[in-house]
């Protein structure tokens, strides 16, 4: 558990870093961490809107200047859009099967495995 959240917390750090160098990432780290635990208490789901606004409030001024914009995409994109597709995908197979069955239901029948011919003995 522990690990998933560090890792949780380290998606915006190296989104930022791909568009930007950033002097202080210890800082930038926990404040991402803050911003995750403030992010719980929005209504909207995934925190639509609310984690972007929160993440120009704590994390925009640690930027250089024009990355704010990208690090924020690349960082929605991976830890938000990324899961919910994928959740789609992984949910969409799962009622599929449950309402059309099991993968392969209408597959032929394969033929029954052949005997062997007897031996004979031959003189």
């Amino acid at each position: 558990t522990v690990m998933v959240w560090c890792s949780r917390y380290a998606i915006a750090l190296y989104a930022a870093f791909a568009v930007a160098s950033i002097a202080r990432p210890v800082l930038f780290y926990l404040r991402t961490a803050a911003l995750w635990l403030v992010g719980i208490a929005l209504p909207t789901p995934g925190g639509s809107g609310g984690m972007e606004g929160l993440y120009l409030l704590f994390l925009a001024p640690l930027l250089p200047e024009g990355a704010a914009g990208p690090a924020l995409l690349g960082w929605r994109m991976i830890a938000y859009y990324l899961v919910l597709v994928v959740g789609f995908a992984i949910a969409g197979a799962a009622v599929g099967e449950v309402l059309f069955g099991k993968k392969g239901d209408d597959a032929p029948e394969p033929p029954p495995e052949a005997t062997p011919a007897p031996e004979t003995s031959g003189a």
